[in-house]
């Protein structure tokens, strides 16, 4: 897995699968329960920060 956080909406994502996954309190990742980034909703791409939607542009971009 090669992990990237995306701390404005509380996840991380794996670079590798473009799977989100929630993060808990703890702050570590709930691995069980990943979405694509096909499945993730318009609100949440909304709820990026800058900085966030810069680095999911950079990772989807280098999966094209």
């Amino acid at each position: 897995m090669n992990i990237v956080e995306l701390k404005s909406v509380g996840s991380v994502i794996d670079m590798d699968d473009l799977v989100v996954f929630p993060m808990m309190e703890n702050g570590e990742a709930d691995f069980t329960m990943g979405v694509t980034t096909d499945e993730v909703t318009d609100e949440w791409m909304s709820s990026l920060s800058v900085r966030d939607t810069e680095k999911m542009n950079m990772i989807l971009k280098s999966t094209i």
